[in-house]
C-alpha cells in the first residue's frame, strides 16, 4: 500500500491502520494519548522516525544488550488538552509532534549517573535531550528529547528540570 506524504500527515491510528513508520515505530506509538480530545491523532514528521532508529540502536549498543532493549516511547504528539492535563508547557515540542519521551525497562536503566550518562549519549542525535528530577528520589527514569525550538539551534548539555508537574512531564 502507497501513502503520500500528505496522507500521513495526520491521522488516527488504530489496530488495523497502524502505519509502520520504521523497523521498530509505528504510528500509533507517537499518538497523542488523549484519545477522548483527540481520538488518538498525531502528526508525521519525517525525521522522528530516523531519528528514533539511531535512538534505538545507540541505547542497545550503550546498554552492551544487543537487540534485546526496547525503546518504549512515553509520549509523542499531544494535542492541546492532553498536554494541559499532562502539565506541559504551553510551547511543548509535543505539541506539533517534535518530541517524544523515551524510556528503557527500569531494569536496564540503573542509578541517576547512568541515566543521566544516557541521556548524554542520546544527544547526539537530539537538539535537545532532558531529564526530569523528582523531588528527592533522583530521575524519574524517561529522557525527552525533541527537535528544538531554532532547527539547527543545540544545546550543549543534557538540561535537567526539576520537580516536572503532574504527569512527569514538563514538555
Amino acid at each position: 500500500m502507497q501513502i503520500s506524504l500528505g496522507e500521513l500527515n495526520t491521522g488516527v491510528p488504530s489496530a488495523k491502520n497502524d502505519i509502520r513508520l520504521s523497523e521498530h515505530l509505528h504510528a500509533s506509538e507517537l499518538a497523542c494519548k488523549g484519545r477522548v480530545h483527540c481520538g488518538s491523532a498525531w502528526v508525521f514528521i519525517p525525521s522522528i522516525p530516523i531519528l528514533f532508529e539511531l535512538s534505538r540502536q545507540a541505547t542497545a549498543e550503550w546498554f552492551n544488550r544487543g537487540a534485546e532493549v526496547p525503546l518504549i516511547v512515553n509520549s509523542g504528539y499531544r494535542c492541546a488538552k492532553w498536554n494541559e492535563r499532562e502539565g506541559g508547557w504551553a510551547a511543548s515540542r509535543h505539541l506539533v509532534g517534535e518530541a517524544l519521551d523515551l524510556r528503557v525497562p527500569a531494569c536496564v536503566l540503573g542509578d541517576d549517573a547512568r541515566i543521566y550518562q544516557w541521556a548524554t549519549m542520546l544527544k547526539r542525535f537530539w537538539p535537545r535531550t532532558a531529564l526530569y528530577q523528582r523531588s528527592g528520589e533522583g530521575y524519574s527514569g524517561f529522557v525527552h528529547v525533541d527537535l528544538g525550538v531554532v532547527p539547527g539551534q543545540f544545546d550543549t548539555e543534557v538540561r535537567v528540570w526539576s520537580n516536572p508537574p503532574r504527569g512527569g512531564r514538563a514538555s
